[in-house]
């Protein structure tokens, strides 16, 4: 050992050398129990999603008829503009998922789900998850139209009701948080934001940035 010091000494390419060696070594282990830290907890996340999944699958069916789905109101502006073919598809859109059950299921996972309803009326929920994403849509679609032929009114009241449904479509909050604070409505806004700060998907962040941004 002596000998290889002494002739480290004497090269210093060949201290370089062995630095380098020895600082590989280490980083090597470093990151070979990273690696074997990081597959424990990944082994443990995914038993117990399983686990969970397994559980989920046994869930009885639960009554769905006293569930607070969602009905629009009668006075929602769909009668204005008709003559646009825009507007008149997305009313018509609207009128006929109006007739269906419709509930907001966003931010829960299948899991979720068949743990809240019961595994086999997983595939209904889903169905009445999937009418208020497609209503919310043209709902916002409608309002964006409203808004270009200068039915401002008609435009901030759906999208005061997507809000009040909990819908996560950005432009919506966008739009109305800054109508509130330029007309000083502070108290809107703040009711706005609290809105945004319960909803469960992930548009949350960017719903709460935009507002963020306003303020």
């Amino acid at each position: 050992m002596a000998i290889f010091f002494a002739s480290l000494q004497a090269s210093p390419i060949k201290v370089i050398a062995a630095v380098f060696i020895f600082g590989s070594i280490f980083l090597f282990f470093i990151n070979f129990i990273y690696l074997k830290f990081i597959s424990r907890r990944d082994t443990s996340v995914d038993d117990e999603f399983w686990e969970r999944e397994a559980e989920a699958n046994f869930v009885r069916k639960k009554p769905l008829d006293d569930l607070p789905y969602i009905k629009l109101p009668d006075d929602l502006p769909l009668d204005t503009c008709l003559d646009d073919p825009d507007v008149k598809s997305y009313v018509d859109t609207i009128l006929y998922l109006k007739e269906k059950r419709i509930l907001n299921l966003q931010g829960y996972s299948n899991t979720d789900l068949k743990f809240m309803y019961g595994a086999g009326n997983l595939d209904t929920v889903s169905l009445y998850d999937s009418n208020f994403e497609d209503m919310t849509i043209a709902l916002q679609g409608l309002a964006d139209k409203l808004l270009s032929l200068d039915h401002e009114e008609e435009a901030v009241k759906i999208m005061e009701y997507l809000v009040s449904i909990e819908a996560d479509l950005v432009h919506s909050y966008k739009y109305l948080g800054e109508r509130y604070l330029a007309l000083m409505e502070y108290d809107k806004f703040d009711n706005l934001y609290t809105v945004a700060e319960n909803l469960r998907t992930g548009s949350k962040k960017l719903i709460l940035k935009a507002l963020d941004e306003l303020r």
